[in-house]
């Protein structure tokens, strides 16, 4: 395998209008590239290697996250991928098949995981073990995959457009039962303490907390095998159960909820303790809904602005957030307009459960069937 090396800068001409190709523009596990930018329109500013198309894009850095994929035109691509050709011998197709394979993913992972940030070098790709057949082989077994991924890949994507669907089903009720709460009343400064307390030595007691923009707020161990990486969490900030986390680089997105226990979280996220006359829960739903988000996204902090979407480190700060304004009604008002959005989307998220679980059951049928072909386990002649 041939790695390019040689960095451009992607401020000057003719990089600046080429497509430039970042681990975020490719898909886990599945090859393909999502989204096209070029180096200008992500505002590019450091080294990036030049690729060829029919070139391999391998991200190096986070190898666990499978991300490689087949350049489809002449491109730039990040300094934290590699560009890669196959020796004649190999067809390109079949590489890319063997690299999103388990037995080179897991060597990778393993590989990568002995330094604090997960990535393998150069030195590290060469040793790599491969299973090459015959080149005629290697094309038969990268024409079986792509008939039969091809038809997997189909089936997610519909499963993934009607998750997508479901989801703005809720977000209309959302809207319909919670958002006209949004931007009269009181701002939210009087129903609200921003809770800064660090762990200190409590942190090895308590379990880190995650915030996502689909579930809320979760132990990290319910989404994750993966232990955080820092040897100490004493700076981390303490959330008592029912407190309301908000990831500030992403609020604007949705990402917050209710802890359902104590626990820790990032120190760059906010901790929002209510007063009496608040739910938490009716708190956090408002929140989530179109109008609340609106709110916040008007209010981001960073670099550039939300208008052209060129915001760099995004952040909502609390003096922002709870300038917002909120028609709250008494506690059992607020409680009855929560259970009333639960019970109209609790099939709606039933639904959504069911087509995420498909998917990661074709995902894993994907996964599994590239490793058996590339390893030889599938007669792909005979499959024809």
């Amino acid at each position: 395998m041939m790695i390019n090396g040689g960095q451009i800068d992607p401020r000057e001409e003719p990089w600046a209008s080429m497509v430039l190709v970042s681990p975020n523009h490719i898909e886990p596990d599945t090859g393909r590239i999502i989204g096209r930018e070029t180096a200008r329109d992500q505002s590019a500013d450091s080294g990036k290697y030049v690729a060829a198309a029919g070139q391999i894009l391998y991200s190096k850095i986070r190898p666990a996250l499978n991300k490689a994929a087949i350049a489809v035109e002449d491109c730039l691509c990040s300094a934290d991928m590699y560009a890669m050709t196959p020796v004649p011998e190999v067809d390109v197709r079949y590489a890319l098949n063997f690299i999103l394979s388990k037995l080179f993913s897991d060597y990778a992972s393993s590989i990568a995981m002995r330094v604090k940030m997960p990535k393998i070098n150069r030195e590290e790709l060469a040793d790599a073990p491969w299973l090459l057949p015959p080149l005629d082989e290697q094309r038969r077994i990268a024409d079986f995959l792509d008939a039969e991924t091809a038809q997997i890949d189909q089936v997610i994507d519909k499963q993934i457009l009607l998750i997508e669907t479901l989801r703005e089903r809720a977000t209309a009720v959302s809207s319909k039962v919670l958002g006209p709460a949004v931007g009269s009343g009181r701002r939210l400064k009087w129903y609200v303490d921003a809770v800064d307390e660090r762990a200190g030595e409590r942190w090895r007691d308590l379990p880190l907390l995650s915030v996502s923009i689909s579930w809320g707020v979760r132990p990290r161990s319910e989404i994750s095998d993966d232990e955080p990486r820092s040897d100490d969490l004493s700076t981390y900030k303490v959330v008592n159960r029912g407190d309301i986390v908000v990831n500030r680089m992403r609020a604007f997105q949705g990402a917050l909820g209710v802890a359902p226990q104590p626990g820790l979280t990032s120190p760059d996220y906010l901790v929002l303790r209510t007063h009496e006359n608040l739910a938490s829960g009716w708190l956090a739903a408002i929140m989530r809904t179109p109008a609340f988000v609106s709110e916040m996204a008007s209010r981001v902090r960073g670099i550039g602005n939300i208008e052209s979407g060129s915001v760099r480190t995004p952040r909502i700060n609390f003096s922002d957030l709870v300038d917002i304004e909120i028609d709250a009604p008494g506690l059992d008002e607020q409680k009855a307009s929560v259970d009333l959005f639960r019970n109209e989307t609790s099939r709606i998220d039933a639904l959504i459960q069911k087509a995420e679980h498909f998917v990661v059951l074709a995902k894993e049928r994907r996964g599994a069937l590239v490793a058996a072909a590339v390893t030889g386990q599938i007669d792909v002649q005979g499959a024809a």
